[in-house]
């Protein structure tokens, strides 16, 4: 897509990790992936966020199709494959403008040059798909205030979040035979 920098939401070139650390001006939003659902919700503070550096914040992002809201890289819709993204809405950390890697700055205010397969879901976690939580440590960043339920039990929140933590951990791990 071919466009002109403007210093404005939907030109700017940068992204915000909105669905988990901006999530104004929408009241909550809820999305299941792989059996985990992640409700977030406004107003979101970064002192709530429990490791900082692990926690992306502002990114390269490209304008979406519609050219609207390109300031946001929407979590659910972060998938940057062509052949792969199921929104087609291409919201996560673009790779063009330097030399196939994309620029993230994190909460503890570092600054990483990363490829695609090492910050964007291969696939859009709005999906539902498991793969769409690799690379999404990096967008929750172990804060405090958003919930991960598994959707397919009746454990407890601590026994969800320890499940949670070892499929984000294994989903890239090659399985031993």
């Amino acid at each position: 897509m071919t466009w002109n920098w403007v210093f404005d939401c939907h030109k700017v070139g940068y992204g915000i990790n909105s669905y988990f650390d901006c999530f104004w001006p929408y009241t909550s939003g809820s999305v299941t992936v792989g059996g985990f659902t992640f409700n977030t919700g406004p107003w979101f503070k970064r002192t709530a966020v429990r490791s900082p550096a692990d926690n992306f914040l502002i990114g390269d992002a490209m304008p979406k199709s519609d050219g609207l809201w390109s300031s946001s890289c929407w979590w659910p819709n972060a998938c940057m494959i062509d052949k792969a993204s199921a929104s087609r809405g291409f919201e996560g950390v673009d790779q063009a403008r330097h030399r196939n890697v994309g620029v993230a700055v994190f909460t503890d205010g570092h600054a990483e040059a990363r490829k695609d397969g090492k910050i964007n879901p291969p696939v859009d976690p709005g999906a539902g798909d498991p793969r769409g939580l690799i690379n999404s440590r990096i967008r929750l960043g172990y804060r405090a205030g958003i919930t991960a339920e598994k959707t397919t039990s009746r454990n407890s929140a601590s026994v969800a979040s320890r499940r949670l933590n070892w499929a984000l951990e294994n989903l890239r791990r090659p399985r031993k035979s």
